[in-house]
């Protein structure tokens, strides 16, 4: 059953590719479609500096802290110069490569913030893995991230 959801979802998401039939191309608002996934982007990274809030300490400034904040003001202004400055917002298309490429940028960024969540509480992969605290969760605690 996983394998026929799995080439459901594959099939739906990436059909569109092959399609070249007549496509009214006025449906689509490419600079609307633009801001709409520009929203979308910059709410994640905002969760991702909201997720590494813990590496910030108001009576020290330490080494992680700077580089935390400079990976993701770099990633974020890598981003910003991608889409507003070398990309074309008057442009009649489909978006789908738009659309796509930001479905992995939205992942890129949860997976970066995430993984830096987990160094920060200490690393929870060298104590066993992640699998081991989320089945340690359903009995009332995570034994390998300190309780977190």
């Amino acid at each position: 059953m996983f394998w026929l959801d799995l080439v459901a979802v594959l099939a739906g998401a990436f059909l569109l590719f092959g399609l070249r039939g007549h496509f009214d191309v006025s449906v689509i608002s490419f600079p609307h479609l633009t801001e709409r996934f520009e929203l979308l982007t910059i709410l994640t990274f905002g969760e991702g500096v909201v997720g590494t809030a813990g590496y910030f300490d108001v009576s020290r400034l330490t080494v992680d802290a700077v580089l935390v904040m400079v990976l993701l003001l770099v990633m974020f202004g890598c981003y910003v110069l991608q889409l507003h400055v070398l990309c074309d917002h008057e442009r009649v298309t489909r978006s789908l490569l738009l659309m796509f490429s930001h479905y992995f940028i939205v992942i890129a960024v949860n997976m970066v913030t995430v993984s830096l969540e987990l160094l920060e509480h200490g690393g929870g992969l060298s104590r066993g893995g992640v699998v081991p605290c989320v089945g340690d969760w359903r009995a009332g605690g995570c034994v390998g991230c300190r309780g977190v």
